[in-house]
């Protein structure tokens, strides 16, 4: 094996899945990764690491708490496990190391942490603002802001009828990434929104709320290095591109979808990723099992998509882009799987398997950079 390292989390017993808690991997000499120690831990279903330190953090989905490890030969915990959103599945670090950012897919929440020169967490979570279905109260949840759209996109801020179409239905805040102006944006899967936060003295307070049309249900977002975010829908299966405009307002500027051959019935989207010159996008689809690769141009504005390759497992939960490689996290299949990008920046077959336990997440070294 090579000396790049990187680490995995899963759903164990908790959840009746067979996975052993957070495993550290390495490399084959095919770039394909290998399993090494394990370190048991109730369900980490998603794991983000410290921009500076040897230190990462765990969401423990269904015992609704987060844990700091330090990143060793294997992950060792340290500092107590703080209590977080019911059913906690995804964190950000900010780039200052500061605050932890926890979403919770039970209860909406967003929580931030503080965290300490060496990465402890150091207390608990203030207490969040309550989520509010901006479809059916679009003028009560901040600053609401539209923009063009696909053909079912419904402008709020012009259309109040919109309060008497949603039914009541629960917030499920599911991803977070910070702004380059120090705003935290959230999605919320649930109430097919965008919240922006402010940072405060004691965690976050909300700033603004950006609705996307209804029913199309955003997980997961990445910030393009111009300054646009784009967002995948898990229930349309869309990408959705969203721009600053005047007075710290946002608006979608495009919409597509997000594969090239059409989703089909059964399929949920999940993660989304973007290689480092910004001129691809990778999304997971789960269902008809493929990663689909999209061309960005027009300075971040322009998104299309171009192939759709199979993902070489079951359920593709998760995936982490490293050089020329996508390591893929199948959570049904039990394997991690390595595809490499051939010249066009597409996934080709895979290279090789890791066998690991319902994997949910793989996350690089907060120590190493790897190859």
């Amino acid at each position: 094996m090579s000396g790049a390292r990187f680490w995995s989390g899963s759903y164990t017993k908790d959840s009746n899945a067979p996975g052993a808690g957070i495993t550290a991997l390495g490399s084959r000499s095919d770039g394909s990764l290998v399993p090494g120690a394990e370190t048991a831990a109730d369900s980490p279903s998603f794991l983000a690491a410290h921009p500076t330190l040897p230190v990462f953090y765990a969401a423990l989905e269904f015992s609704g708490r987060v844990q700091a490890y330090h990143a060793g030969e294997r992950a060792v915990r340290f500092g107590p496990a703080r209590a977080s959103a019911d059913s906690v599945c995804h964190l950000t670090v900010t780039a200052d190391g500061a605050l932890l950012i926890a979403t919770g897919y039970g209860d909406g929440r967003v929580l931030a942490y503080p965290l300490g020169a060496d990465g402890a967490i150091l207390a608990d979570a203030a207490d969040p603002v309550a989520s509010i279905d901006p479809h059916r109260n679009p003028f009560t949840d901040g600053e609401l802001t539209g923009g063009p759209g696909p053909s079912s996109f419904t402008d709020l801020t012009l259309a109040s009828h919109v309060a008497e179409a949603a039914p009541a239905r629960p917030s499920h805040a599911h991803a977070s990434v910070e702004l380059a102006d120090g705003r935290i944006l959230s999605t919320d899967l649930g109430h097919d929104a965008l919240r922006f936060w402010k940072r405060t003295g004691s965690g976050l307070a909300l700033d603004r709320t950006l609705a996307l049309p209804l029913g199309v249900g955003p997980r997961h977002l990445i910030a393009h290095p111009s300054g646009h975010v784009h967002v995948v829908t898990e229930r349309s299966i869309e990408i959705f591109t969203i721009a600053p405009a005047d007075a710290g307002n946002w608006r979608v500027v495009a919409a597509v979808s997000a594969t090239a051959d059409g989703a089909e019935e059964q399929d949920a989207a999940a993660e989304l990723s973007q290689n480092s010159a910004g001129d691809r996008l990778y999304a997971g689809i789960r269902g008809s099992d493929r990663i689909s690769t999209l061309e960005v141009s027009g300075n971040g504005q322009t998104v299309r998509p171009i192939a759709d390759t199979e993902s070489g497992g079951r359920w593709p939960r998760h995936h982490l882009l490293a050089g020329d490689l996508l390591h893929v996290a199948h959570e049904h299949s039990h394997q991690i799987t390595t595809l490499r990008l051939d010249a066009r920046g597409v996934p080709g077959r895979p290279v090789g398997h890791a066998d690991v336990g319902a994997p949910t997440c793989v996350l690089a070294d907060p120590s190493a950079t790897p190859a």
